[in-house]
C-alpha cells in the first residue's frame, strides 16, 4: 500500500510513505504508547491510531468477525495490516490474539485514484504552473543528489484532504507530514478567479475547530516567506522580539543544523527564489502581521474558524448580515427560519461554521447540502463528501 516502516534509535518507529509526486516520513514514539503494543516480538497498532494515521475506514463486523479497511491516496501509516486487524478486533472482545485465524478476512482497498483525488481537490481549477514549478525543480535537484521538499519543510501533493474540517473551499498542495498539517489555496467559496491570487492557508487539524489560518497573500507570497524561515508559519509569538528570541534558540539547539546544512539549504532556497522570481520580503514577522489585518478588514461576516467570509453578493449591498449560532441545540426548523432571510454572506458564514464544527443531525447536514446545491457550491460539496472523518 506504498508504506514502509524503519526500527530507529530511542524505540520509536518511522514510517514513509513514497509514490511519483508524494514523500512523507512521520514517527511514532513513546507519546503514543497507548496506542503502540509490543506482543511476541510484533508491534500492534489500535484501530484508533491506525485511523489518525492512515486516514483510512476501519469497520467491524461483529456478526462476521470481520474487520474491513479502506485506505485513500492521502498519505498515513501503514504497517503489517492482517496482523494489526486480526489482533485489534480479538483484543476488542476479550480474546488473547492468535497469529493466524483462518477465520478471519482483511480487505483493503483503495477508495478512489489519484487522478479522481485531484479532480475533487482542484475542483473548477486548474494546478496553477509555480507548482509545476516546484515539482521541475525538484528533479533538477533531485539528480544532485539535493531535495527542495526537504528544505521547504512541506512535500507538494494534488489530493484533496480528508479532514474534516479543512475548509471546504479550500484546495490543498503541500503537506508537512506531520499531524495532518497541509497547505491550500483559500478560494472563498469559488469567488477566486486564479489560484495565483488566493490566499493561502495553513490547516492544522489537530487544532479543532478553528484548523485554518491565513499565512499569504498567494502562493508567491508564501514560497518567499517559507525560503526566510518556516518557522514563522508554525508558531504564535507575541512579538517579534519572541520570534527572534526562538530562533537564537533554535540555532543553539544541539539539534540544529551543521554550517555546511545551513549553507546548503540557503542555496537551494536562493535557488528556488530566483528561479520563480519570487519576490523579496524585508520583515516577513510584519508580513504576516499585515496579511491578519488586512484581511480582518475584509471580512463581512466572522465566523467561528476565525476565517470569516469575504464574499459580498451585489444585489445585497447595504443589507444587515446576520450570524446563527451552530451548537448542539440548533433545530432544523431554526435553520430553515435563517436560511428564509440569510443574505449570501450569512449563508456561506453558516456553512463555514458547519465545516468546523461538524453537524449534530443527518436533518440538519440534508438542509445545508440542499442549500450548498441552491448556491452552486458544486466544488465544495465535492470536497465535503470526500473527506472520511
Amino acid at each position: 500500500m506504498g508504506w514502509t516502516y524503519n526500527h530507529e534509535d530511542g524505540g520509536s518507529i518511522s514510517l514513509s510513505f513514497s509514490s511519483p509526486g508524494r514523500k512523507s516520513t512521520t514517527y511514532l514514539h513513546d507519546e503514543w504508547e497507548d496506542g503502540l503494543r509490543l506482543i511476541d516480538g510484533h508491534i500492534y497498532i489500535t484501530s484508533k491510531l491506525l485511523e489518525m494515521r492512515t486516514f483510512a475506514e476501519i469497520e467491524y463486523s461483529s456478526k462476521t468477525d470481520t474487520m474491513t479497511i479502506t485506505t485513500s491516496p492521502t498519505p498515513g501509516v501503514v504497517t503489517d495490516l492482517g496482523i494489526i486487524a486480526q489482533h485489534e478486533s480479538r483484543l476488542q472482545h476479550g480474546q488473547q490474539p492468535e497469529p493466524e485465524p483462518e477465520e478471519m478476512i482483511i480487505e483493503a482497498t483503495n477508495s478512489m485514484s489519484a487522478e479522481e483525488s485531484e479532480k475533487i481537490n482542484f475542483g473548477k481549477y486548474s494546478p496553477p504552473a509555480i507548482l509545476d514549478a516546484l515539482y521541475t525543480l525538484d528533479d533538477q535537484l533531485q539528480k544532485e543528489g539535493l531535495s527542495l521538499w526537504d528544505e521547504l519543510g512541506f512535500y507538494g501533493g494534488n489530493y484533496h484532504s480528508e479532514y474534516r474540517n479543512t475548509p471546504w473551499d479550500v484546495i490543498a498542495f503541500g503537506w508537512t507530514g506531520g499531524d495532518g498539517v497541509h497547505y491550500g489555496f483559500l478560494t472563498e467559496f469559488g469567488a477566486v478567479t486564479e489560484l495565483n491570487e488566493a490566499p493561502i492557508v495553513m490547516v492544522s487539524p489537530m487544532g479543532g475547530d478553528q484548523a485554518g489560518e491565513v499565512v499569504a497573500n498567494n502562493i508567491r507570497e508564501f514560497l518567499s516567506i517559507i525560503a526566510i524561515h518556516e518557522s514563522l508559519l508554525y508558531y504564535l509569538f507575541d512579538n517579534e522580539e519572541a520570534y527572534l528570541a526562538h530562533q537564537k534558540q533554535d540555532e543553539q539547539s544541539e539539534w540544529a543544523p551543521t554550517e555546511e546544512e545551513k549553507v546548503c539549504s540557503r542555496q537551494i532556497k536562493d535557488r528556488m527564489v530566483e528561479t520563480l522570481n519570487l519576490p523579496m520580503i524585508e520583515q516577513p514577522y510584519a508580513y504576516l502581521g499585515r496579511v491578519n489585518a488586512e484581511r480582518a478588514k475584509r471580512i463581512v461576516v466572522a465566523t467561528h474558524d476565525g476565517l470569516g467570509v469575504t464574499n459580498i453578493h451585489p444585489d445585497e449591498n447595504g443589507r444587515q448580515h446576520e450570524s446563527l449560532l451552530v451548537d448542539d441545540d440548533l433545530e432544523a426548523e431554526e435553520l430553515q427560519e435563517y436560511l428564509a432571510r440569510a443574505t449570501y454572506a450569512g449563508k456561506l458564514a453558516l456553512i463555514r461554521d458547519f465545516n468546523a464544527k461538524d453537524f449534530n443531525s443527518e436533518d440538519l447536514e440534508e438542509i445545508m447540502v440542499e442549500e450548498m446545491i441552491k448556491l452552486g457550491l458544486i466544488d465544495e460539496l465535492a470536497r465535503k463528501n470526500a473527506s472520511a472523518w
